[in-house]
């Protein structure tokens, strides 16, 4: 096996790839001046004893998986339901989560549900979820239920829920900015967040990365993501910003 991974990385270190090696329990993840391609070994998720080689295409999403630990948060996949006035939101897409919360805190094969209820009060379950051998239990068990003729549980209602505009829905956001190294940069995206009452929480401005341009992250105080995009879309277009800004929202219970 070491000689087969020390041939893999001469053969793949002559082409447009970056070689990284992940120890176990290791969360940093390089990062690239522009849209690039990596080649990561590490530890298997079902065997200590064997490795994993994938290949992952970046668009600098390497830096903000870093950034957000810096801010103490995990970059997570959530399902998200959210419920106000009798109208539900629903929505799938990755979010920085508290590492202290119970979503931030999963590692491995595990996957979380969280529910909130009216007071605040948060509760969860945890469970096995990816992986070989997890994957292969549910199917299993799918199987046997099959078999046996056995009707899962599941929820109904007497009405259809009413899905609201995610235009409307009120978030916190991770944002990424690729701007110019010069005066008057943070001024102009900040005059433009005023005219869609969107309130900054915290500014951090990173090293340069390439010559092309430096990246300031930024999060964001509850704003309507209808107001977050017009606002996004605008700052785009001025002449200091060099790279689409990234956006991800903040999984938060603060409302």
């Amino acid at each position: 096996m070491r000689q087969f991974v020390l041939d893999l990385k001469q053969y793949w270190n002559k082409r447009p790839f970056i070689w990284y090696e992940k120890s176990s329990g290791s969360d940093y993840m390089p990062c690239l001046p522009s849209k690039g391609r990596i080649l990561v070994l590490g530890p298997h998720p079902d065997d200590p004893e064997s490795v994993a080689i994938t290949c992952r295409i970046l668009d600098q999403t390497g830096c903000d998986i870093q950034y957000a630990i810096e801010l103490g948060y995990s970059v997570k996949l959530v399902g998200v339901i959210e419920q106000k006035d009798g109208v539900f939101n629903v929505s799938v897409h990755p979010a920085l989560v508290s590492q202290a919360s119970l979503l931030g805190s999963l590692e491995g094969v595990y996957n979380g549900i969280e529910l909130e209820d009216e007071y605040g009060v948060i509760s969860g379950l945890v469970a096995p979820g990816a992986g070989t051998y997890p994957t292969a239990d549910a199917i299993i068990k799918d199987l046997v239920d099959i078999a046996e003729g056995r009707t899962l549980p599941m929820p109904d209602l007497p009405e259809a829920l009413v899905l609201g505009s995610t235009k409307a829905v009120e978030r916190r956001y991770y944002l990424r900015f690729s701007v110019a190294d010069e005066v008057g940069v943070l001024a102009q995206i900040c005059n433009i967040f005023w005219k869609y009452n969107i309130s900054i929480a915290a500014i951090i401005q990173k090293e340069a990365v390439s010559k092309e341009f430096i990246p300031v992250i930024m999060t964001t105080h509850l704003a309507k993501e209808g107001d977050l995009q017009m606002a996004i879309a605008e700052v785009d277009k001025l002449d200091v910003v060099k790279v689409k800004t990234k956006i991800v929202r903040i999984l938060s219970t603060d409302k």
